[in-house]
């Protein structure tokens, strides 16, 4: 459930950079970052839901490639973060220049 709480940092970066644009920018960074902020929630929720039930991570006793499948789903969900957080900074500047 934390991860899916980091969605606000996803908001909050394309916020703070369409911030730095003035009034239009703000909007823009609200629209753009609750866009970013859905798809990292979503991806989210397919990588740490979807793919553990397909790959049967709820056995009892998991295997050691399990295991670090499991580890790997952590980085990969950090990757993730640090993408989208770039995404939305980078299409909220876009965004703002091509208005202005």
């Amino acid at each position: 459930m934390a991860f899916y709480m980091l969605s606000a940092i996803v908001f909050l970066a394309a916020f703070m950079e369409g911030k730095k644009a003035g009034a239009p920018g703000v909007g823009i960074g609200v629209l753009v970052g609750l866009g970013a902020a859905l798809c990292f929630f979503y991806g989210m929720k397919a990588l740490f839901v979807w793919v553990p039930q397909r790959l049967g991570f709820s056995e009892p006793k998991p295997r050691r490639f399990r295991m670090g499948l499991g580890w790997l789903l952590a980085v990969v969900g950090f990757i993730w973060l640090v993408l989208s957080c770039a995404c939305g900074v980078w299409m909220t500047r876009a965004t703002v220049h091509l208005i202005r």
